[in-house]
């Protein structure tokens, strides 16, 4: 299986060092938040031609690719379920994204903005429709382009009032019906809400949709708060699942940054994977 690491883990200043580590270890997928790597307003033209050659560097260097862009609507004061106005900007940044992954060849790009879905103008039922409304078009934008949308469940721990929980984003993702707008299936989600993998693999809403992990574009494997991840049993079930299902895409490591030995011993936790 394809193995990453999410940037949020290390100082930039470290870099170099992590980029080594994973190399050695066999993990070739980078997750990244692009404000991170390159400063303010990364989407720009020039910026993004910064980041082509950052990327071509790196895999030159240490065989290493983007994989998935993270924290797509840092510095948005916007929220998704208030006006439309609020939508339209939202909007103008999730394409400008989607063409910046294009650009870098990166075939995901991360929903998770839980500061921007803190607030709700709309009863439940509508929150899911105006939802649906706002991502099918980028859906297809996406598609397009080559890139896939990952729809990540943001628990409330983290300011978010819509799709809190892994079965309701679930859910949402099966309501889309979008080749382009998937899942992103989180453990530290998956631990914080008391859900466990039974739960997933009981879980049917058609005749023919009725193995979850078809809808599943990516999987963060994390610790509750982005703590660092400790080897523990539902990896185990978790892997084997994979491998029996034959799971194609990026299994990333997602923690804060809690020092270099932490981070590596996290990424040992996911030699399990491999």
């Amino acid at each position: 299986m394809k193995i990453s690491v999410s940037n949020f883990a290390w100082s930039m200043q470290n870099n170099a060092l992590v980029y080594e580590e994973m190399e050695r270890t066999g993990i070739r997928g980078l997750e990244f938040a692009p404000s991170k790597l390159f400063g303010e307003n990364p989407f720009s033209e020039e910026k993004t031609r910064q980041a082509v050659e950052y990327f071509n560097g790196i895999y030159q260097i240490y065989g290493i690719r983007p994989v998935s862009v993270q924290s797509i609507w840092s510095g948005c004061k916007e929220q998704l379920l208030g006006s439309g106005e609020e939508r339209l900007r939202l909007r103008e940044q999730t394409q400008r994204v989607i063409e910046y992954a294009a650009s870098l060849a990166c075939p995901v790009i991360m929903w998770g903005s839980g500061a921007c879905r803190s607030r709700s103008d709309y009863t439940p039922k509508e929150q899911v429709e105006v939802a649906k409304e706002f991502f099918l078009p980028l859906a297809d934008y996406a598609g397009e382009r080559g890139v896939t949308i990952a729809v990540e469940a943001v628990n409330a721990y983290y300011g978010s009032c819509f799709l809190t929980n892994s079965i309701d984003t679930l859910d949402f993702v099966w309501e889309c019906h979008h080749d382009a707008l998937r899942f992103n299936f989180d453990t530290g989600i998956m631990q914080m809400e008391g859900e466990e993998l039974k739960d997933f693999e009981n879980w049917q809403r058609e005749q023919d949709v009725d193995d979850w992990l078809s809808l599943v574009i990516h999987i963060h494997v994390s610790a509750p708060k982005l703590a660092a991840v400790t080897k523990q049993e539902y990896q185990q079930q978790l892997a084997k699942l994979l491998w029996e299902q034959n799971y194609p895409g990026y299994i990333s490591l997602e923690m804060v940054d809690a020092g270099i030995p932490a981070l590596y011993s996290s990424m040992e936790v996911m030699q399990q994977f491999l």
